[in-house]
């Protein structure tokens, strides 16, 4: 027996008084390789970030991005990485460090495990409720499988409906 749901782990972290953090992992069934080839290609975001309307290359690990979510629009250039040490990890930010990020596509039982973590310095994004946050993860997630499983396309949060 196949059972084809998705399994979805949702962790808001607060660790630290200075910064609000959320975590969430999702198990796709497809090849590491392919789903990192997937995420961390610039163009991609667009089809899996919430919010992402555009994203191009800015440079050497840059990255201008432009979107708009429920109530904000933003235009804006940051980092991102890849992480050569740590093998399908993905790093991003804000050049201010008020928000930044990282992706893990990790091998798990003949399939993939994507975490994402977010962490937004405290004073920065406190309008944006929790609740938000985790929508916006859970609906990336569920992006990149449906994308890399040949599935489906891109999954907009509850809160942009």
């Amino acid at each position: 027996l196949r059972i084809n749901a998705p399994v979805l782990f949702i962790v808001p972290l607060n660790s630290s008084s200075m910064a609000h953090n959320h975590e969430s992992s999702l198990v796709v069934e497809a090849s590491p390789d392919e789903v990192y080839k997937f995420v961390s290609d610039i163009k991609n975001m667009p089809k899996y970030m919430p919010t992402t309307k555009c994203a191009e290359k800015a440079g050497k690990e840059r990255v201008h991005v432009a979107g708009e979510g429920d109530g904000f629009q933003y235009d804006t250039e940051g980092y991102l990485r890849r992480n050569n040490s740590d093998e399908g990890r993905l790093e991003w930010g804000s050049d201010e460090h008020a928000y930044k990020g990282w992706m893990k596509v990790e091998p798990h039982k003949g399939g993939s495990k994507v975490t994402i973590h977010l962490t937004f310095k405290e004073g920065e994004y406190d309008e944006i409720p929790c609740k938000h946050v985790t929508e916006g993860l859970e609906a990336g997630l569920k992006s990149i499988k449906q994308q890399t499983e040949g599935t489906g396309g891109k999954v907009k949060p509850p809160v942009e409906h």
